[in-house]
C-alpha cells in the first residue's frame, strides 16, 4: 500500500514537473496561464498538488537518513524538492529501499 501510494506521488510530481515546464513556454509566449495560476482556483490546485510532492520529499529524506548519508544528495533534495524527488525516489526504488 505504501508503494502504490508513493507511485502516486511520484507520478504527480513528474507531471507537476512537466507543466512547470509548459507553464514557463506558455509565460515566454505571452499565454494567460500565470495570471490562472494566481487567481483564487490557481492557488488551490497548487495548494492540492504540492501534497503529494511534499509527502514524496519527505519520504525521500527519510530514505536518505536511513541508507545514504550522501550529504549532495541531501543537499540537492532539500534545494531542489520537487524538481529532484523523482530522480531519487527512482534511485531509492533500484536500490530496494522502498
Amino acid at each position: 500500500m505504501k508503494r502504490i501510494i508513493l507511485e502516486v506521488c511520484f507520478v504527480v510530481n513528474l507531471l507537476f514537473c512537466l507543466a512547470l515546464v509548459y507553464v514557463l513556454v506558455a509565460t515566454l509566449f505571452g499565454s494567460d496561464l500565470y495570471t490562472f495560476l494566481q487567481s483564487e482556483q490557481g492557488v488551490n490546485l497548487r495548494m492540492f498538488i504540492n501534497i503529494p510532492i511534499i509527502i514524496l520529499w519527505i519520504f525521500n529524506v527519510i530514505m536518505w537518513s536511513k541508507h545514504d548519508k550522501n550529504i549532495l544528495q541531501l543537499v540537492l533534495i532539500l534545494l531542489l524538492n520537487a524538481l529532484y524527488n523523482p530522480f531519487y525516489f527512482r534511485k531509492a526504488v533500484k536500490n530496494k529501499w522502498v
